[in-house]
C-alpha cells in the first residue's frame, strides 16, 4: 500500500500523502458522524475540490516537465 504513496521512480509524493491523509481524515470523519447521528452525512465540496486539485497536480506536473523538457531538447538540436 505504501508503494501507492511514492512517483515511479520511488520518491515520496507530497500531494499522493497529503491527498491520502486528506481521504483518510473524509472517511473516518464520515463514519464518525454516521455513528453518532445515525445519518450519512453530505459529501464536503470543498474537501472533495482539494483533493482533485491535488491529485490532477500531481498527474499535470510530470506530463508538463516532460513537454518542456521536450522542447528544450529540440531547440538544442536545432543548433
Amino acid at each position: 500500500m505504501l508503494s501507492m504513496l511514492k512517483e515511479p521512480d520511488g520518491k515520496w509524493s507530497f500531494t499522493r500523502i497529503s491527498g491520502f491523509l486528506l481521504l483518510m481524515h473524509y472517511i473516518s470523519s464520515a463514519i464518525y458522524i454516521t455513528a453518532k447521528t445515525l445519518k450519512i452525512p453530505d459529501l464536503p465540496m470543498n474537501q472533495m475540490i482539494l483533493i482533485a486539485t491535488l491529485y490532477g497536480i500531481n498527474k499535470t506536473i510530470p506530463s508538463a516537465k516532460k513537454v518542456i523538457k521536450d522542447a528544450v531538447n529540440s531547440l538544442k538540436s536545432r543548433k
